[in-house]
């Protein structure tokens, strides 16, 4: 895996899920809780690269490779993934899980948060 793949790999999975960490505690929810199916990105919303993005379709489930920084935090139910390529090897991965209510959207949070840092250090340390 190249460095641009890990990078981008890592700078999706830190984004959405400091987006979480972020969003989970500090958002009053309304008391009629409903988990909305979230949108995916389009290829052209990625970074510009040196050839174009493509993407796969959004799958259900986790993928049978799963994100490096995030392996082992998120379950199956409830989660959909996208993953993008170009025609160099690069590559990246959009990940979405929907919690049934926001206490367990707030205990996912936590993890992913401590994951993605952990992540960010070590992506950090490479460069």
């Amino acid at each position: 895996m190249n460095h641009t793949r890990i990078r981008t790999a890592a700078a999706l999975a830190l984004s959405a899920a400091l987006t979480a960490a972020a969003a989970a505690p500090a958002v009053a929810l309304p008391t009629a809780y409903s988990a909305a199916v979230p949108r995916f990105l389009a290829p052209g919303d990625l970074p510009a690269a040196s050839t174009p993005w493509t993407a796969d379709p959004v799958r259900k489930g986790l993928p049978a490779d799963e994100s490096f920084c995030t392996a082992g935090t998120t379950p199956a139910s409830g989660t959909r993934y996208r993953d993008f390529r170009t025609e160099l090897d690069t590559g990246a991965r959009q990940t979405t899980t929907v919690a049934a209510t926001p206490a367990e959207a707030a205990q996912l949070a936590g993890p992913l948060a401590a994951f993605t840092r952990t992540t960010a250090t070590a992506v950090a340390r490479l460069h």
